[in-house]
């Protein structure tokens, strides 16, 4: 499903920000249907990933990104979103299990609920600059996998690098 959203004036720029986004890892482990809540919760790994490209793993073989984490668990990334030039932007978001991306504190893309590996996009036409990013992910068991990526004026799709997501 694409939504065309017009989202307000970007952040301003920082300069003291560096690539990559921060993540917080958390061991549920209980299983999970939906987003936990992580009240009263401390993460298992914090650290920051230049990219969100991580699986899809293969179960009781290895865990998700190096943390340890293989079921049950929730990640959290934070950071800013740097957009080069004005125009249209399709972000696609694919996860196994579920997933979803808030800008400017708003959801844009809910890939919700246990499933296989699958992808969420959303249009959003947006000014050059930087905006608040979240995206959420949790896995309940099995294969555990979660990529997001854009497209916009004069690229193509690829996964957000480093230079654009920003902490």
């Amino acid at each position: 499903m694409l939504a065309v959203i017009v989202l307000g004036l970007p952040a301003q720029e920082a300069v003291d920000l560096k690539p990559g986004l921060a993540g917080e890892y958390f061991e549920i482990g209980k299983p999970l249907h939906d987003f936990p809540s992580t009240d009263g919760l401390r993460p298992l790994v914090r650290r920051v990933d230049p990219e969100i490209r991580f699986g899809p793993t293969v179960p009781g073989s290895e865990s998700f990104g190096g943390t340890g984490l293989e079921d049950r668990f929730y990640v959290r990334w934070t950071g800013k979103l740097r957009v080069p030039a004005r125009g249209r932007y399709v972000f696609t978001l694919g996860s196994d299990d579920g997933s979803r991306l808030l800008l400017e504190g708003r959801p844009v893309i809910d890939n919700g609920g246990v499933h296989l590996f699958r992808e969420a996009a959303v249009t959003l036409e947006l000014d050059p600059g930087l905006y608040d990013l979240q995206v959420e992910y949790f896995d309940n068991e099995g294969v555990a996998a979660c990529e997001l990526s854009w497209e916009g004026p004069g690229f193509i799709r690829t996964v957000i690098p480093p230079s654009a997501l920003l902490h």
